[in-house]
């Protein structure tokens, strides 16, 4: 364990110095204060140097979310939900799977992925526990850029080599203040319950000393708290650009294969209509046809005259222009023929009979 056995380090350490941490340098410290020096400001510089690379990171990812809506709110808009309710369960079940399938994966993959933007949006804290076990998975023989990074630069390490080392000087610089706070606490103590004045006079003597030691120890553990928060901002720093990279891959990929998802599902959801053979099919100008009636109503004597209505039931029929065709039926003008002698304009709707063109009934 990296800081086991800190507490009986840092006893050793007062028991070899008298009370006073050893003298370390760093990089961007000439020297640790000195015992009975000033104490040094144990709290960490509040300013984050990795902050305006994290910015960029997390405002590259904002624009990712707000692209990836845009898209998505055009796809979701042409993708025609409403139009699934048309496909029947009995002949259309390989689209209804297709649907089904495709925009369930659509769905989890936008969940997906507005998980993730969420994920790298959070801010990422170090603590303690995150560096000790980056150490660990370094003496286990995995490597990682935190580590190296810390043991070649002295002003994280701070004279310590290692990330491993910083953590043992840190902690038993910790315990040996606490220590020392303590030995304050029971010498001022001693000053009170002093009943003579020579009694009194050693009890001040020792009280003095103890905050000597207080003090040194304070800077010491400044010192080396100031390399561990820096450590824990960069490694910060290093897990929020991780966490970027991979939305940045993992996100476009995931919306890609949404869309795709979209694009099965708008398939699926609207079969092809049955289209009128273009051979059989009327043209919108006028053309000679041949109109046979199949229906027996007798109405069709008053509008095509009886002999007229008569022949048009035979399988031959009788000649027709056809000018027009809509959803109630094919419009056609009747030729004059002996049985047809003046020209009727009716509209033939499919179920009251058949039109076709002149050369395709002579076929």
């Amino acid at each position: 364990m990296v800081i086991a056995g800190a507490r009986a380090l840092a006893q050793w350490v007062l028991t070899r110095t008298g009370g006073a941490p050893a003298d370390t340098t760093a990089a961007d410290d000439s020297a640790a204060p000195e015992a009975g020096g000033k104490p040094a400001d144990t709290s960490a510089s509040t300013t984050n140097p990795y902050a305006a690379r994290d910015e960029k990171f997390l405002k590259t990812v904002t624009w990712m979310v707000a692209a990836l809506a845009g898209v998505a709110s055009v796809m979701v808009a042409g993708s025609q939900l409403s139009s699934i309710g048309a496909l029947a369960l009995e002949e259309d079940r390989g689209r209804l799977a297709a649907a089904a399938i495709s925009v369930t994966v659509a769905v989890a993959l936008v969940i997906l992925a507005i998980g993730l933007l969420t994920w790298v949006q959070m801010p990422d804290y170090t603590n303690v526990g995150r560096l000790v076990k980056a150490h660990e998975k370094t003496a286990g023989g995995r490597s990682t850029l935190l580590t190296r990074t810390v043991t070649s630069d002295p002003t994280l390490h701070r004279g310590a080599t290692d990330l491993g080392g910083l953590l043992d000087r840190w902690n038993a610089s910790a315990t040996a203040y606490e220590l020392a706070r303590a030995q304050v606490h029971e010498a001022a103590l001693a000053v009170t319950r002093a009943e003579t004045e020579a009694a009194k006079a050693r009890a001040e003597t020792t009280l003095a000393d103890a905050l000597k030691r207080q003090e040194a120890w304070e800077a010491q553990y400044g010192y080396y708290h100031r390399g561990v928060w820096a450590t824990s901002q960069l490694n910060s720093h290093i897990r929020t650009k991780r966490k970027s990279q991979l939305v940045s891959v993992v996100v476009p990929l995931a919306a890609a294969v949404a869309a795709l998802s979209f694009v099965v599902f708008a398939w699926a959801s609207n079969p092809p209509t049955d289209e009128p053979d273009s051979a059989d099919a009327l043209p919108p100008t006028p053309v000679a046809a041949v109109l046979v009636l199949t229906d027996d109503d007798d109405v069709w004597q008053s509008r095509l005259g009886e002999s007229c209505a008569g022949t048009a039931r035979t399988t031959e029929g009788i000649p027709v222009i056809a000018v027009a065709e809509s959803d109630a039926g094919v419009d056609v003008v009747t030729v004059p023929t002996p049985e047809c002698p003046e020209p009727r304009q009716v509209v033939i709707a499919a179920d009251e009979g058949t039109v076709t063109r002149a050369e395709d009934a002579l076929d």
